[in-house]
C-alpha cells in the first residue's frame, strides 16, 4: 500500500472516532450553566489564568454572553457591583475547564468579578442595549 492511500483510509477510519469525541448530550443549556460551549452565544468571553478576554463586551438585549475557560484554574464567576450606575443582578457560575452562559434581557452595565481570584485582579462587565460606562474597573 502506497502512503496516500494510507493516509486516505487513515482519515476515513478515524474521523468518526474523533466525532463521537464531540458528544454534547446531557449537557444543561439554561442560561446559568456549565455547558459544552455549544455556540448559540452572541458574545464570548476567553478566561485566562487570572484575566477575561475581553474585559468589556457590548451586546444587543437579549444576547447570550458565554464565558469560557481556557485556564488550568479554577474560576468563579459572580456578578459585582462596582459603581452606582451599575445594575443589581445575580450571577454564579462555577466554571471548571468548561463554559457557562447568562442571557441579558434588559440595557444595562452588568459588572462581574471571578469569586476565586477577586474583583482587584479579575472582573469585566457586559454592556447591553447600548449602555456605556466611564472609568475604569477595579482590575483595570
Amino acid at each position: 500500500m502506497d502512503r496516500r492511500t494510507f493516509l486516505g483510509s487513515a482519515v476515513v477510519l478515524t474521523t468518526p472516532l474523533i466525532a463521537g469525541c464531540n458528544d454534547s448530550e446531557g449537557s444543561d443549556s439554561d442560561d446559568e450553566s456549565n455547558g459544552d460551549g455549544s455556540g448559540d452565544a452572541d458574545a464570548t468571553i476567553t478566561i485566562q489564568a487570572d484575566a477575561f478576554d475581553p474585559q468589556r463586551v457590548e451586546v444587543d438585549e437579549s444576547a447570550t454572553v458565554e464565558w469560557v475557560d481556557e485556564s488550568d484554574t479554577d474560576h468563579a464567576i459572580v456578578s459585582g457591583r462596582f459603581r452606582d450606575e451599575s445594575e443589581e443582578w445575580d450571577l454564579e457560575l462555577d466554571i471548571e475547564s468548561g463554559s457557562g452562559a447568562h442571557s441579558f434581557d434588559s440595557a444595562g452595565i452588568y459588572e462581574y468579578h471571578c469569586n476565586v481570584h477577586g474583583a482587584q485582579s479579575m472582573c469585566g462587565v457586559v454592556l447591553v442595549g447600548g449602555a456605556s460606562m466611564e472609568g475604569d474597573l477595579p482590575c483595570e
